[in-house]
C-alpha cells in the first residue's frame, strides 16, 4: 500500500509530488516523481531489479530484519553496482539535470541516508514510500511478504510449467508491435506511453481477443462451459488474486501429465 492514495495520480500518468511524500509543507518539495516511458523500459527494468529483491526470504538474520535502503548499503561492498543502480533510477523517475547531485552517506550512528541535490534528504522510511509508488507507478511485480517463502517457492514452480505449456512470451519488442498491430498506434506513440499504461493496453488487449473467441464458440452452440463465469466481459476487472486456483506443483504436474498423454 502507498504511504497515501495516489489512485488518480496513477490513472492519469500524473508524477506525483515528492514533497507530499516527505511531509514537508510545500507539496512539490521542487521535485516529482514521474512514470516511466516505454522508451526507457529496458534500463528501467533492469535498474529497478533492485526494488524487488525479497530480502525477507535471504536466509540471514541480520539481512531479514533491514530495510532496502539498508540492504543496499549493505551490499555496497559485494555489489557497487547497486549504488549506481540506485542513482540511475532516481534520475529517471525524478527527472533529474546532470548537475544535480545524489550522495550516499552514513551519519555518526551508521544510519544510511540519500542526499538529492542541497536539500533533500531520505531515510530508511522515506525510500521504502519511493519504493512503493515507484513500484506501483509502473506495475512492478514485488515480492509479497504475506505469503510464506515456501508457498511463494511453489507459485513460481507452477508459473514455469504453465509457462512451458503457453509457450515462452514475447520480448518487449515483439509485445510493442502487438500493441501497435492491434491498436493502430504508431510505434512512437507507443515509446511515448509509459510502462504502466502499455501493459493494461497490452493486457486488455488480450482479454478481449480470448472473450471474443469464447462467446463466438459459446453462441455457435458446438462448445459449452461447465463454469458459467468463464466467460468474463472484456470490461471485467482483471485483477488477480495470487492464490487463486493454487495448487501443488506436483499435483499440477501429473494434471499436465495426464492431459498431454506423456508419464
Amino acid at each position: 500500500m502507498s504511504p497515501k492514495n495516489y489512485d488518480l495520480y496513477y490513472i492519469y500518468d500524473e508524477p506525483i509530488p515528492f514533497g507530499g511524500i516527505l511531509g514537508n509543507d510545500d507539496d512539490s518539495g521542487g521535485l516529482f516523481i514521474y512514470p516511466v516511458k516505454m522508451k526507457e523500459y529496458l534500463i528501467f527494468m533492469t535498474v529497478a531489479q533492485l526494488l524487488l529483491v525479497d530480502i525477507y526470504s535471504i536466509p540471514d538474520p541480520q539481512i531479514i530484519q533491514m530495510s532496502y535502503l539498508e540492504y543496499i548499503f549493505h551490499t555496497f561492498k559485494d555489489e557497487p553496482i547497486h549504488i549506481t543502480f540506485i542513482d540511475l533510477m532516481l534520475r529517471m523517475v525524478l527527472k533529474l539535470d546532470d548537475d544535480t547531485s545524489i550522495e550516499f552517506f552514513r551519519d555518526k550512528n551508521k544510519k544510511p541516508y540519500l542526499k538529492i541535490g542541497e536539500e533533500i534528504l531520505l531515510d530508511k522510511e522515506k525510500f521504502d514510500e519511493i519504493r512503493t509508488i515507484i513500484i506501483e507507478q509502473n506495475l512492478l511485480e514485488p515480492p509479497d511478504d504475506k505469503i510464506s517463502k515456501k508457498l511463494r517457492e511453489s507459485m513460481k514452480d507452477a508459473e514455469r510449467i504453465r509457462s512451458r505449456q503457453r509457450g515462452v512470451m514475447a520480448g518487449i519488442e515483439d509485445q510493442m508491435i502487438a500493441v501497435m498491430i492491434s491498436t493502430g498506434l504508431k510505434i512512437t506513440d507507443i515509446y511515448d506511453m509509459t510502462i504502466r499504461k502499455f501493459m493494461k493496453t497490452l493486457e486488455r488487449i488480450d482479454h478481449k481477443m480470448h472473450y471474443e473467441i469464447y462467446l463466438s464458440a459459446s453462441l455457435s452452440g458446438f462448445v459449452t462451459f461447465k463454469d458459467k463465469n468463464a466467460i468474463k466481459h472484456w470490461l471485467a476487472d482483471l485483477k488477480k488474486n495470487p492464490l487463486a486456483g493454487m495448487m501443488d506443483v506436483d499435483e499440477f504436474e501429473k494434471k499436465v501429465a495426464g492431459a498431454t498423454g506423456s508419464k
